[in-house]
């Protein structure tokens, strides 16, 4: 039997089989294909039907994701390739915690069940036991115009790279109380901070009669008695700092991220930053970055490399990258957590 040139069969396929055929991929089957394909072809269209029937919906009636989501890789950052991007700025790590990250991070994700197990960065303490934080990232996604963190996000600490320690949630009350301290961390997680209560004001108290101006004076001579100072833990101090840094600091560039029909947040396929040396072509929890406050934030372009890094003068130590040549986008922390108070001072 002659074997039939493959250029022909686009033609064949689409002038024997009949639309209604070609319209549903699950009534495209080996036996319409093999009437209309030469036995060269057989393969190809075996790969077809096997695609159809990926990408057909699996419920009667189902609608399926476009197929451009399911396309779209993860864009979740490298730790390693983060920290090549970001050692000029100071974020280096030692080599056998670098070795350790690599391999812990892909074991504590499958562990969770995460998307992904995301190294954060690095909390100076005092006594040299340095905490590296890392987040389990489970995706995000927008509910009634705002961005909502699906179960499963949470922040862990560790002081070998290996071994993660889960940092609980904490309420707004102690949140309030464990932004008041303005200490290093000590490198020790039951440390205790004390935080010293606000003195309240003494009532008021009316008198009458001829002893009234005697008593007014005693009663402004009694003194208020002071409170016990508050208790707060350094693990609740660590998770109030992240949260705050995070509030700041949460950077992308603009139009990285796409909102599905189903509400969640994909990466952009057709994501690139078109002006990268530019503060507007980036974005915080705050706004657009060249509407911010002149002297919050830092920004160098190397264009030889392609390599833009973005730094805040808000909380001096995180550092974000974009690189040109990849595509790819990171950011880290590396510092004690503190906020700058004499940022209007550092204003250009």
């Amino acid at each position: 039997m002659a074997v039939q040139s493959l250029d022909r069969f686009p033609f064949r396929l689409a002038r024997t089989a009949t639309p209604r055929a070609l319209a549903s991929p699950r009534r495209v089957t080996g036996r319409t294909l093999s009437r209309v394909v030469s036995p060269v072809a057989s393969v190809v269209a075996a790969d077809v039907v096997a695609l159809a029937k990926r990408i057909a919906p699996r419920t009667p009636g189902a609608l399926s994701p476009p197929l451009a989501w399911k396309m779209a890789a993860p864009m979740h950052q490298n730790p390693l390739l983060t920290l090549d991007a970001l050692k000029e700025c100071g974020c280096v790590l030692p080599t056998e915690v670098r070795s350790l990250l690599d391999v812990s991070l892909e074991l504590k994700a499958r562990e969770l069940g995460v998307q992904a197990f995301l190294f954060w960065g690095k909390f100076t303490t005092t006594r040299g036991y340095d905490y590296y934080i890392a987040r389990a990232y489970n995706g995000t996604k927008r509910v009634e115009g705002q961005v909502v963190v699906n179960p499963g996000s949470k922040f862990y600490y560790s002081r070998d790279g290996m071994n993660w320690l889960d940092i609980e949630p904490i309420s707004d009350e102690t949140r309030s109380r464990a932004a008041m301290v303005d200490e290093w961390f000590t490198g020790d997680p039951s440390h205790v901070f004390y935080v010293p209560q606000p003195v309240p004001e003494p009532e008021a108290k009316e008198e009458t009669g001829e002893d009234g101006d005697q008593n007014e004076e005693e009663a402004n001579e009694e003194e208020p008695v002071p409170l016990e100072p508050w208790e707060i833990k350094e693990s609740d101090v660590m998770q109030c700092r992240i949260d705050a840094i995070n509030a700041a600091t949460a950077l992308a560039p603009e139009g990285m991220f796409v909102t599905d029909p189903y509400g969640n947040h994909r990466p952009n396929p057709a994501f690139f930053v078109k002006h990268p040396e530019q503060l507007s072509s980036y974005s915080a929890p705050s706004g657009n970055l060249g509407a911010a406050t002149p002297g919050k934030w830092g920004i160098r372009h190397d264009a030889f490399r392609r390599l833009t890094t973005i730094r805040s003068f808000e909380y001096p130590g995180f550092f974000a990258f974009y690189s040109g040549v990849s595509n790819t986008v990171g950011n880290l922390y590396f510092g004690d957590g503190l906020e700058n108070k004499d940022l209007g001072f550092c204003a250009a």
